[in-house]
């Protein structure tokens, strides 16, 4: 294995205490013109002052220092709350992307070392690899690929080659040597620059997709337009580029005559490289190799995405913990001298008693009335021995809010949970039991659709993801941002150099760019229109969980009998009719396909389902409905009316398919494929609660079918 050593000295200077809260408070104390009033012997002390003066001096026009901290202004607390936040954010930069970062970089160095690999096996044996390297005990092989010996030796050139850190790697000990985890992060950041900015060497005689963008995507007036007429500038660039002398350069899509100029010079010029290449390639000894086409490497196939060594600030306002004590700090230098008000004062009482008296100090600042708390600061021991427990479970105030000057976020506490329940299967549920308490509902859940669901009865409930965004608020709310935009703050953050760097100096160097344009940009995001975005995107959130759940139990706005629009009709006798909703008394029972969406389609948003998923579960939990999984394997590819796996996808005239439209080739069935996947995962739902085995059609032709669970006779 590589040696240690070799990773450790990637990040000079750094060491444990600077993962700590302890540092960013002495960090925040300097920048408020204090000193570091921490005594910890591992602490920096003197580095941290030579290199704060430095830094001041760096940036001596700023006004953004405080000379001396206000006298009596103490809000020790809260800043020590926002130096945890930091310490934070630093730790689990590392700890919760330190695994996918490796099996990502991993399948890099498999694909470079077997550049004929197949997605599948890559995906297999960089799994492998990484067991292997974070120290794991005889990793399992994957038991569908074949240790021949040829493949052991590119796995072991890999293992020899590559350090992960200490063994063996886990959560806690990723915070524990977490300095030499991030020289690993360090490591894999300065070998994907390297690979993107290197040459190929090899001269090409056509150029590429990536190559055809990484030509334009330096050019703003490129990233102004659409995302259809990007890629259509794009498309033409790249046909041009690999056409012959002669052929006419033509961009349709209205462009400014510098740019299109720009564009005619660069297509000109490849064009002679690419025939000099040719001419190089039939062996032309004469023709001079700087005057062919040699690509870099990352312009024959995508560059690799870079990553944030370190966790990038949002320059929004941050919300704040204000604890008692500062919240006594704050109402005290408030009231001017002389005042007949009464100062704040922390609570010097314990338990409950604490708990009332500084309730009442909060009460004096803000509106708690507006919580509707259960249990109030007045109350909470006033419940007799009947209603006692279930009063006692109720949430109560823990005397801190956080804010950030516009929203006010309220702690509450409630006793610890029990045990939680055992998730339901369909295994548990029978026939009879399902006919008379539960209503069944076959779902899809899915990416561009946050769900399709069934009953099977031709009723269908439906909510989109473009729905769901503009039902929220999301999209209008949007749209108003980037009118709000400013040509100013749209220049500055497109001209900002990107952080996504192993490079110091390009770090230093994008450090040095953000400050100078720090006042205007914090000046801009501090307006209160993007607090209060942010808290309408949040009640939209809120909302909208509660109107998918209330559609499985009532209809909820959309379906409900006095809301929904009536159902279209048409006068075709043979075209499918969907019901209208019905109210039912019975308790929702959703079947919900168990398929997960890491990854999207290009163009299309990340679905929603695995947030559906918890909101679901959390209403099961509160009694409103029961949720349960179903293995919706090849439910997209089996006809629901014939059982056939013989579907394809719509053709249209110009030749371009459909994907969300499939055509059943033995019943010429047209299906929408979310509507065709929900009606299998009900008929799925269905066959294992009636205790049958699951049809062959819907298993994998080498895993036969499990066989139903054995009834007691």
């Amino acid at each position: 294995m590589m040696d240690p050593l070799a990773n450790s000295q990637n990040l000079r200077g750094m060491c444990p205490i600077m993962f700590s809260k302890e540092f960013f408070y002495g960090c925040m104390q300097l920048v408020l013109g204090s000193k570091v009033t921490n005594k910890n012997t591992k602490m920096p002390v003197r580095v941290m002052e030579s290199v704060f003066s430095d830094y001041r001096q760096l940036f001596s026009s700023e006004d953004m220092f405080l000379e001396k901290m206000p006298p009596g202004k103490s809000y020790s607390a809260s800043l020590a709350s926002m130096a945890l936040t930091m310490a934070t954010s630093m730790k689990n930069i590392v700890v919760e992307t330190f695994e996918k970062r490796c099996l990502l970089y991993l399948e890099h160095r498999l694909r470079a070392e077997i550049p004929d690999i197949d997605t599948k096996t890559v995906k297999k044996l960089r799994i492998y690899l990484y067991n292997e390297l974070s120290g794991v005990e005889d990793p399992p092989w994957p038991t569908s690929l074949d240790k021949t010996e040829d493949l052991m030796v590119h796995l072991n050139r890999i293992t020899l080659t590559e350090y992960l850190g200490p063994h063996p790697i886990t959560p806690k000990s990723l915070v524990t040597n977490i300095c030499e985890h991030m020289s690993v992060l360090h490591q894999i950041l300065r070998n994907y620059e390297q690979y993107n900015n290197v040459s190929s060497n090899e001269l090409a005689d056509q150029v590429s997709p990536w190559w055809a963008y990484q030509q334009l995507k330096d050019h703003d007036e490129f990233l102004n337009l659409t995302k259809k007429q990007r890629q259509q500038v794009s498309r033409q660039l790249r046909q041009h580029a690999n056409g012959n002398d002669g052929d006419t350069i033509l961009f349709t899509t209205t462009i400014s005559d510098g740019l299109r100029n720009a564009l005619l010079e660069l297509v000109t010029d490849t064009r002679a490289r690419i025939a000099n290449s040719r001419r190089v390639k039939a062996g032309d000894d004469e023709i001079n190799l700087d005057d062919c086409f040699v690509p870099t490497r990352s312009s024959l196939k995508p560059d690799h995405r870079l990553f944030n060594l370190l966790p990038h600030r949002s320059l929004g306002m941050p919300f704040v913990e204000v604890p008692i004590d500062s919240l006594v700090a704050l109402v005290n230098n408030s009231l001017p001298p002389g005042s007949p008000l009464p100062k704040a004062r922390r609570s010097t009482l314990k338990g409950i008693h604490r708990i009332r008296e500084d309730g009442k100090t909060f009460e004096r600042v803000f509106n708690l009335g507006a919580v509707r708390l259960a249990r109030g600061v007045d109350n909470l021991d006033q419940y007799d021995d009947e209603e006692g427990a279930a009063g006692r479970k109720m949430p109560i105030f823990n005397n801190l809010v956080s804010t950030d000057g516009h929203t006010v976020n309220v702690s509450l506490v409630r006793p610890t949970a029990g045990p939680p329940l055992p998730d339901l299967e369909l295994e548990d549920f029978t026939p009879e039991l399902v006919n008379n308490h539960f209503r069944l509902w076959g779902i899809d859940p899915g990416m561009t659709h946050i769900f399709t669901a069934t009953d099977g009865s031709s009723q269908y409930l439906k909510y989109s993801s473009a729905e769901w965004r503009a039902k929220s608020g999301f999209t209008r709310r949007l749209t108003a941002q980037r009118q709000r935009m400013t040509t100013q703050i749209t220049d500055i953050q497109s001209r900002l150099p990107t952080t996504k760097t192993a490079s110091v100096s390009t770090y230093a160097t994008a450090v040095t760019s953000i400050m100078a344009h720090l006042n205007t940009l914090v000046s801009f995001y501090a307006d209160v229109s993007w607090s209060n975005d942010r808290l309408l995107n949040y009640s939209g959130r809120r909302r909208l969980d509660e109107e998918v759940v209330k559609i499985f139990v009532d209809g909820g706005k959309k379906y409900a009998h006095n809301t929904a629009s009536a159902p279209s009709t048409s006068s075709h006798a043979s075209r499918f009719h969907k019901a209208a909703f019905t109210p039912s008394p019975a308790i929702p029972l959703l079947g919900m396909g168990d398929g997960s969406f890491a990854m999207t389609m290009r163009g299309t948003k990340p679905g929603m389902a695995s947030r559906v998923k918890k909101v679901l579960k959390r209403a099961e939990l509160e009694g409103k409905l029961v949720l349960v999984p179903v293995n919706e394997s090849y439910t997209s590819k089996i006809c629901s009316k014939c059982l056939t796996n013989n579907q394809e996808n719509k053709v249209l005239e110009d030749g371009s398919r459909l994907h969300s439209v499939l055509v059943c080739k033995d019943c010429n069935t047209v299906w929408n494929r979310d509507i065709n996947a929900c009606n299998n995962i009900f008929f799925l739902a269905t066959e294992e609660i009636a205790k049958r085995s699951r049809p062959s059609v819907f298993c994998h032709p080498n895993h036969p079918p499990p066989q139903p669970p054995q009834t007691m006779g």
